[in-house]
Parts: structure tokens; C-alpha cells; sequence
């Protein structure tokens, strides 16, 4: 089997243990409390994710009350509030097209970005730290481009709060979606030491890669295949986000920030699974490593559009190619990083991932090898990390 593989391999941690950022959840589960917390949340996207978020949330009241809070999505700002929603909306929610609408609202405990870019987004995610509330995103962009940022913004504002009131910053939806990859890196590795990490956490170009090994399709052809089932999409154009309202502070106008959508070569070109491997490099080793190409401190890129001239097909057959998975280098205190097609040995698990699936493989000192497997994207499981997040708060 060939896939396209997102690896690194280190030989001591860098730059410090992973830094926590969610919430304990109670010791004893379910636990209750004898008058919910009310927990006020501003959700701005409401698009397929932030659809998502609120059909779990709405039938998670029962849950909800087991764990002794009460989410309540106050607001949701969208593009365009006169389009119809494919989601029933909560009782007294309010659907707004001006995002100051829940920056400026006090009374607004958490919010939730699901609307994607690194402009207003980053704007959205910044000011509301800073205003002392909490923050779930499933912004992998952000999140690769300005994860120390944020982390520094909110060690900040939570300086200047009483203790056990400090804000929170949830991102578990960021990388492959409902894979809780970003949680178990957190909380799970913190007495072990990771050594490396693989995996393949692109479900557009294994859909590909599976359709030209498996089904004999072209690389055009199967690229045309996932464009239709919606894990790919063929004509990458730039929408303006607009607000009624100028914004009420000096950062530049909302309707400057263009926010780029859906290019199926973010996809094949490996760009979305480096993206990604640079948060999953940053949580496991604390390290920032570079998005640029070439030069020293940057991953590796060869995407799927570029082998052997786009096809996957005209390379060796696989027992021509000794490789596993798993190509790296120790090298004293040296990290090395990648993102590649790998041939994959029918006897590593990463060899039965086959369409959209998604999967990260976990090598370490005390557990050995660690997989996880599921959606790596997709409306309900990337709005379920999200929740995750909302509920851990």
C-alpha cells in the first residue's frame, strides 16, 4: 500500500514538556452538581461544523446536566443570516452578520470559531482571550501559524485573573478532526516520551491513493472522485468577509481579510498534512519548526501531485522497497521531519487505513506503539472535538 505520510522521529524532548490547555473534568464520572453552570457561548461560523456543534449540543441536555452545566449558544454569526440554516436553531439564539455582536457582548463566557482563515479569525480568537473568555477553535491554520502566539496571549490575560477563574483554550478539532490526537497528547503522553509520531492525517489524499492502488483509477480520475464526494474541491476562489458595522478598535477592516476556500492543493500537495504535523511537533516535543520550503528547522514536503509525474502507479512495486513507514533518523538531539507518499508494509497498521480515514500512529518509551484511528474530518466529527472541548471547559 501507498500513502501519503506525515512522520517525525526524536531522540530527547525540545524545548520543554507540552503545555496543558483544557479543562479537568470531575474524578468521578458522571458528576453532578446540585444547580448548573450556565455556560453562554458566542459560535461564529455557522456553516457545516458550526451546524454540527449545535445539533450535538441541543441533544446532549441529558449529558449536559450529568456533568453540571448548562451550554447555552447564545449567538452565532454567520456571513450572510438571511440564508437558510440546514440546523434548527436553539431557543432564543441569535443569528447576527457583525462579529463585534459577540466580541463586545460581556455576557458571552465562550467563543467558539469554526469560521476558518487566519486574519479575522486569529482577530476573533485574540481579542477574546484577551477579554478573559474562553476559546474553542477548529482553526488548523491558526492554530499551525500562531499556536505559541496564542499560548502567550493567554498566559497573559490569565495573569491578570483571580485563580480558578483563568480562561481556556481548546483546539482538539484543529488536527483530524474527531481523532482525539490533540487530548491525548496533552494529557495522556505527559509521564511518557514520545519518539515518534505517523501517520496519515489527510483523508483527501489517501482517498486518492487507495482509489489508484486499490481501484486502478488514474490520478486525475481519482482526484475528480474525491472533488465529488466533497474531500476535495476543484476550483479554489477567495470570498471578502464584510461586517455591517466597522470594527471598533484598529486592526484592519474585516471586509481586507480574504479567506481562501476549499484548494485540492492544499490536499495533494501535502500542505494541509504539514499544517497539521507542525502542531502535532509542537505538542509532543515543544518545539516550532518552520512551514517554509527548505532551509534548516522546516519539514519535508513531497506531496502526492508530485510523484513520478502525479501517479502514484508508475512507481516500484512494493517489494521492491524495504522502507516502512516510519523513515527516521535519529541524530543525537536532531528532529526530522517529513511529509511524503510511503510505500506502507502490509504489516504496519497504518497499511489497512484506506478512503478518507484518517490515522495517527504514537511511538514512545512506556507504551510502545500507540494508533488512533477515525473521521478525520467531516461535520460531526470535527463539531464532536469541538463539543468535547466546550464540555471540558
Amino acid at each position: 500500500m501507498i500513502a501519503l505520510v506525515a512522520g517525525l522521529s526524536h531522540s530527547l524532548l525540545v524545548g520543554g514538556p507540552p503545555t496543558r490547555t483544557g479543562g479537568a473534568r470531575c474524578a468521578s464520572s458522571p458528576c453532578m452538581a446540585e444547580s448548573p453552570r450556565k455556560l453562554r457561548v458566542g459560535l461564529v461560523g455557522g456553516g457545516t461544523v458550526g451546524g454540527g456543534i449545535v445539533t450535538i449540543l441541543e441533544g446532549a441536555r441529558e449529558l449536559q446536566a450529568s456533568l453540571g452545566v448548562d451550554v447555552e449558544i447564545a449567538t452565532i454569526c454567520v456571513r450572510d443570516k438571511a440564508k437558510p440554516r440546514d440546523f434548527p436553531l436553539p431557543a432564543g439564539c441569535a443569528v447576527v452578520d457583525d462579529v463585534e455582536e459577540i466580541l463586545g457582548d460581556g455576557s458571552i463566557d465562550l467563543v467558539c470559531e469554526v469560521m476558518g482563515g487566519t486574519t479575522l479569525a486569529k482577530e476573533v480568537v485574540m481579542r477574546s482571550i484577551a477579554d478573559g473568555k474562553h476559546v474553542v477553535t477548529a482553526n488548523k491554520a491558526l492554530i499551525a501559524a500562531a499556536l505559541p502566539e496564542l499560548q502567550e496571549k493567554l498566559a497573559e490575560a490569565n495573569a491578570k485573573q483571580v485563580l480558578g477563574s483563568e480562561g481556556k483554550f481548546g483546539f482538539e478539532a484543529a488536527v483530524c478532526g474527531g481523532i482525539p490526537i490533540i487530548h491525548a497528547l496533552q494529557r495522556d503522553f505527559l509521564g511518557d516520551e514520545v519518539s515518534q509520531l505517523s501517520g496519515i492525517i489527510n483523508g483527501c489524499t489517501n482517498f486518492i491513493l487507495s482509489n489508484m492502488a486499490q481501484g486502478g483509477l488514474s490520478y486525475s480520475d481519482a482526484l475528480k472522485e474525491a472533488s465529488a464526494l466533497g474531500y476535495a474541491e476543484a476550483a479554489p476562489r477567495r470570498r471578502r468577509l464584510a461586517t455591517r458595522h466597522p470594527p471598533r478598535h484598529t486592526s484592519p477592516p474585516h471586509a481586507a481579510s480574504p479567506r481562501l476556500l476549499a484548494d485540492p492543493t492544499l490536499d495533494v500537495g501535502g500542505f494541509d498534512a504539514r499544517s497539521k504535523l507542525k502542531i502535532l511537533i509542537k505538542l509532543a516535543f515543544g518545539t516550532d519548526v518552520g512551514e517554509r520550503v527548505g532551509g534548516r528547522g522546516t519539514v519535508k514536503l513531497l506531496g502526492v501531485a508530485k510523484r513520478d509525474g502525479g501517479d502514484p502507479r508508475a512507481a516500484p512495486p512494493l517489494p521492491s522497497l524495504t522502507p516502512p513507514p516510519l523513515v527516521f533518523r535519529r541524530d543525537g538531539d536532531r528532529l526530522s521531519a517529513f511529509v511524503s507518499p510511503c510505500f506502507v508494509p502490509t504489516s504496519n497498521t497504518l497499511a489497512s487505513i484506506s478512503g478518507a480515514t484518517n490515522a495517527v500512529q504514537i511511538g514512545s518509551a512506556n507504551l510502545g506503539s500507540t494508533v488512533l484511528v477515525g473521521q478525520g474530518a467531516g461535520r460531526l466529527p470535527t463539531a464532536n472535538s469541538c463539543v468535547s472541548d466546550i464540555l471540558d471547559i
